[in-house]
């Protein structure tokens, strides 16, 4: 129920913003279908559909409605959920017609792109035919292909191809679809594919495997894309890092150039949203034309189609992703409203944009760039608005047909809304041309201030940290799951961010502009634009770093999983009390104004149980816990011990820290520490590690564990021998200073007791020094004891430290194969002596090196273990309870027969 202007009230809110319901319903018809299919959901859509006809107008008709539209969305998605067909390029990846990571030559048109990359080039095609093993077929599908182009020769080659869309093409390159890593809670790749409508990625090494199967055929995004890349590459080439990777990213929807350093302060500070072309770029641009056009004297009739046209024209220049097309939608149904003297709802316009992205693809349900931009919108639209307004009406009271009486809320409310909204000059105009007179009771600095610039700004400033303040609070839990982040300083960094945005981007026009007619009248504007980026990236890095700035937080498992569906549904009833309230009403519509603190108070409550995660980690089960994770052509190992506490050995990574040839920029690029060990650390309900071990200085143990110590608490760091001049040492150290954590040595004979097992160091030896060709050798070995059974971890030691080690007559049940399976460890008497009935070998489903050597695996088989790679099996998890040891592993494939 709704007041009206004369005091009626009318039936229902859905008659307000009937789109929005309706696209609401359709969105959890698709979003339940995808656990529970509903087969006659088609039957039941036009059952309801001819009931709401039948009664149209009624209560019942509008709820009939809703229930046609919950199982139209059912029916929708079970139609995109349907199995693809035996002859797309999807249907062949997944039966093993074509095996991922192939060889394949594929022919079809370029459907999008080519997009900029450090480095290369990326476009997508519709694919018409394959070839693979000498065989012909043909194929539907769209792939995207990334080109290497390590030189300008290589550039050169590609762009004498004249690559764009309508271009038909053959290529030959590596296709793939499969997970890069297999570990619980990790992200699904296959499943990102899937989001951006591609069947497949493809590497091609060279541009001489691309070559043009017959002419072009005219299409406008040729010359869209040809307009975008060029604005790229001068922006690129007039501004440095960070403020160019900055600018590409936020104004023209290109994130591959984007600094690491630069992006992370941008997501400590809880504004990377503004490097994502979305609703704030959007809004900025159809409102600057309507601005612009209205100062000039044109009507509505012609500024909101003029704004329309540059809103699709910068989500075309932009790339056209989803985001900015779902925001151009709502511009487009708010200014559509406008032109025919409605009043918009952006509800009802989020409800039309999201109902329309929906109808054509239903799995859109389950995008997190969805589920953040129209939970966003919904939170603006549907709690901070009415919020805002209440509170202006409620500080602005003065007596009228509609509220003859003072509003009734709290004094305290009263007062500081009146000092917010209250014009005491207005007042005194009105009083001065009435009939009547009368005095109202105000607050003595709002009769002293109201009306100035001071109480302007402090308005402007406190509804914008208002507003930024709610959808920190409604995105709570997506930003929890998605990103295990959460930055209490962005409802702050957020009030200047779009200043700072339009501002830079100002600058940066100017600049490029002026650069066709003077460089000497460019030069200082592009310097302006670079002085502008620089302080708000330190503004946001010294806000950031604060204490609370910005951290990591698990999720929960299991069924304290319904925390984030309770918390959602406290923050809508607690929305619903928000717009039933009405402070002018004699008679409260809200009956019970304690159910609505008990709202607000169960949501701060779940909130905190939320932000806290006081019972996210799991508890002690007796067990001692080994988890091999497949991080790739990696090592890391993550052991629970039988009280609970934990330890990490290495985090994986990349072979080495590497720069971008292309600007020497490190790429916005998510690392093996953050992406896979972090993620299952996340996964699993864990905020602090015990200790971390780290075997020894290759990147793929070191690399990862930097981003882990970023991340976690952690108690203590144990290394063994240290490497002089290893820059990845180096940062490993600066960030355990940095974070007060303590880091100390260990060696061979150490020995100690930690979390109810033995813990023993077999390796290095402390008299040893490090070697030039490669420190493998002094690696950490642990033998990590718990009543009868042991497990060995050895780093990447090789023949010679095995060989040490075997002279101890040292065995264990379970051991962690030595440098990845290499034919360099392995030796038949380390194998012989150690006796293990389980060997777990960490290694890349495709190793660059040829891991593990045939050879390893028959000898670890020919003793007696059964051998398993993480590669094939995925996390390899294996626990005792000192007695019997049990095996799982993530895949289903298992161990090596």
């Amino acid at each position: 129920m709704v007041r009206t202007e004369a005091g009626t009230k009318t039936p229902e809110r859905a008659l307000n913003d009937p789109l929005f319901f309706l696209a609401a319903a359709f969105a959890a018809g698709a979003a339940i279908s995808e656990y529970a299919p509903f087969e006659f959901a088609p039957l039941v859509s036009a059952l309801f559909a001819l009931i709401a006809v039948a009664g149209r107008g009624s209560r019942p008709a509008t709820i009939s409605v809703c229930i046609a539209f919950f199982f139209a969305g059912a029916f929708s998605y079970s139609v995109a959920d349907r199995p693809p067909p035996d002859d797309s390029l999807r249907g062949m990846l997944d039966s093993g017609r074509i095996v991922s990571g192939d060889p394949v030559e594929i022919e079809g048109v370029v459907e999008a792109g080519p997009e900029l990359l450090p480095g290369g080039r990326s476009f997508d095609i519709a694919a018409g035919s394959v070839r693979y093993k000498r065989r012909s077929a043909r194929v539907s599908g769209r792939v995207r292909f990334h080109v290497s182009l390590n030189d300008e020769a290589a550039d050169r080659v590609f762009e004498d191809l004249l690559v764009k869309p309508g271009t038909p093409v053959r290529v030959a390159a590596l296709v793939s679809r499969e997970e890069r890593f297999n570990n619980p809670g990790m992200f699904s790749f296959v499943k990102l594919l899937e989001r951006e409508g591609l069947d497949a990625v493809a590497s091609v090494k060279s541009p001489l495997l691309i070559e043009r199967a017959a002419e072009d055929r005219f299409r406008l995004a040729a010359y869209a894309n040809d307009l975008r890349n060029g604005l790229i590459a001068r922006v690129l080439a007039r501004f440095e890092q960070p403020a160019s990777g900055v600018l590409v990213a936020s104004v023209l929807g290109n994130k591959h150039f984007l600094e690491k350093g630069s992006a992370e302060i941008y997501r400590n500070g809880g504004t990377f949203h503004v490097l994502v072309v979305s609703g704030l770029h959007v809004t900025i641009v159809g409102g600057a034309v309507i601005w612009m056009l209205s100062a000039a004297g044109l009507r509505r009739t012609w500024s909101a189609p003029a704004a329309c046209f540059a809103v699709w024209s910068f989500a075309v220049i932009a790339g056209g992703g989803t985001p900015v097309v779902r925001a151009s939608l709502m511009f487009t149904f708010l200014a559509a409203a406008h032109v025919f003297s409605r009043t918009g709802s952006q509800l009802n316009a989020l409800g039309a944009a999201s109902l329309l992205i929906l109808v054509l693809d239903p799995k859109a349900v389950f995008d997190p760039s969805f589920q953040l931009t129209v939970l966003a919108v919904a939170a603006i639209a549907g709690a901070a608005f009415p919020l805002i307004s209440k509170l202006r009406e409620i500080g602005s009271w003065k007596p009228s047909a509609r509220t003859p009486l003072p509003p009734r809320c709290g004094r305290t409310l009263r007062v500081f809304s009146e000092l917010l909204h209250w014009d005491q000059r207005a007042w005194g105009i009105v009083r001065e041309g009435a009939v009547w007179e009368c005095g109202l009771f105000k607050s003595p600095f709002a009769k002293r201030y109201g009306g100035g610039f001071s109480q302007k700004l402090a308005r402007i400033a406190f509804e914008a940290l208002l507003v930024s303040s709610i959808l920190q609070v409604c995105l709570l839990p997506l930003q929890v799951v998605y990103f295990h982040r959460i930055a209490p300083a962005g409802a702050i960094l957020n009030l200047g961010a779009g200043i700072a945005f339009v501002l830079q981007t100002a600058l940066a026009a100017v600049a490029l502009a002026a650069s066709l007619l003077s460089e000497t009248i460019a030069v200082p504007f592009a310097a302006l634009a670079e002085v502008v980026s620089a302080s708000w990236l330190a503004t946001q890095n010294a806000v950031g770093a604060t204490a609370g700035g910005s951290f990591r937080v698990p999720v929960y498992s299991g069924t304290l999983r319904f925390v984030y569906p309770a918390y959602f549904l406290t923050v809508l009833v607690s929305a619903v009390f928000l717009n039933i309230w009405d402070p002018f009403a004699v008679r409260h519509r809200l009956k019970s104004p304690k159910a609505a603190a008990v709202c607000i108070g169960a949501t701060l409550f779940i909130g905190a149980l939320i932000v806290l995660h006081p019972w996210s980690e799991p508890q002690a089960d007796g067990r001692l816990t080994a988890h091999f994770l497949d991080v790739g052509q990696g090592d890391s190992t993550f052991l629970v011990f039988p009280d609970g506490k934990t330890m990490l050995i290495d985090g994986g990574g990349r072979r080495s820290f590497t720069r971008e040839a292309e600007g020497g920029f490190e790429r916005d690029i998510r690392g093996i520490g953050e992406a896979v060990v972090s993620e299952f650390l996340w996964e699993n309900g864990y905020s602090s590690i015990d200790a971390v071990v780290l075997t020894h200085g290759d990147a793929d143990h070191i690399q990862g564990l930097i981003e882990v110590v970023r991340n976690f608490s952690i108690g203590s760091i144990f290394v063994g021998a240290r490497e002089p001049s290893n820059p990845a040492f180096e940062k490993l150290e600066e960030e355990a200073v940095r974070r007060g954590i303590p880091l100390a040595g260990v060696f061979e004979g150490d020995r100690f007791s930690f979390g109810g097992a033995s813990v023993e160091v077999l390796n290095p030896d402390p008299t040893a020094a490090p070697t030039e060709d490669s420190d493998n050798d002094n690696s950490v070995v642990l033998r990590v004891e718990y009543v009868a059974r042991s497990f060995l971890l050895t780093g990447d030691i090789e023949r010679g430290a095995e060989t040490r080690i075997a002279r101890h007559r040292i065995r264990a049940d379970v051991v962690k194969v030595a440098h990845h399976g290499s034919r360099t460890s392995s030796s038949e008497v380390f194998v012989n002596t150690v006796g293990a009935d389980f060997a777990v070998i960490p290694v890349g489903k495709r190793s660059q090196f040829g891991h593990p050597h045939r050879g390893v695996v028959e000898r670890w088989q020919a003793s007696g273990a059964r051998v398993f790679t993480t590669g094939r099996s995925g996390t390899v998890t294996i626990s005792t309870d000192g007695s019997l040891l049990e095996v799982r592993t993530y895949l289903p494939e298992g161990a090596i027969p």
